[in-house]
């Protein structure tokens, strides 16, 4: 009975053997992988011997499938994250209160009020009260300020040279 040719034997322990593909050895660093597969049974040798080598088939596989970056990859990747960008905005704004929403809260909280739910012996369920339809009138001056904080902010730190706010 032939012998399997991934399968070497030494001082009595079986190994899995594999000869680098030849387009792969330069970046692999290697012509040959040997790996133990901790028995010196014959048997269970070859039992754990195709798991191995069918990690190894796919390793070189993956290799291969890896490329150098070119710039048309560069260029796509920048208009992807330009397009996520725009439709998080996009979805920002559209969550923003509109001045139909905003009218609605100043309605509810005058019929609260009306009802004797809010009342002025609750000085703090009087804030509580305003302080949500106040939110909500603030939303969009709040989100505008923030934007041109961050904008400041990247302006001083790209000037000095700091990339901590981009590295991501």
């Amino acid at each position: 009975m032939a012998r399997l040719t991934y399968l070497e034997r030494r001082n009595g322990t079986y190994y899995a053997r594999i000869d680098i593909p030849v387009d792969l050895v330069a970046h692999i660093g290697s012509e040959v992988r040997k790996k133990s597969l901790r028995t010196k049974d014959e048997n269970e040798a070859k039992k754990r011997l195709w798991p191995v080598i069918e990690a190894w088939r796919a390793e070189f596989e993956d290799v291969r499938a890896r490329r150098e970056i070119t710039a048309d990859d560069k260029a796509a990747a920048v208009w992807q994250h330009y397009e996520a960008t725009i439709q998080r905005d996009e979805q920002k704004r559209r969550a923003m209160p509109t001045p139909a929403d905003m009218g609605a809260e100043e309605q509810r909280l005058l019929r609260r009020i009306e009802k004797g739910e809010i009342n002025s012996d609750s000085f703090s369920g009087m804030i509580n009260a305003h302080t949500e339809l106040e939110l909500m009138l603030r939303a969009r001056t709040d989100d505008a300020n923030l934007r041109a904080r961050r904008l400041t902010a990247l302006k001083a730190a790209l000037s000095s040279g700091d990339i901590k706010l981009i590295e991501s």
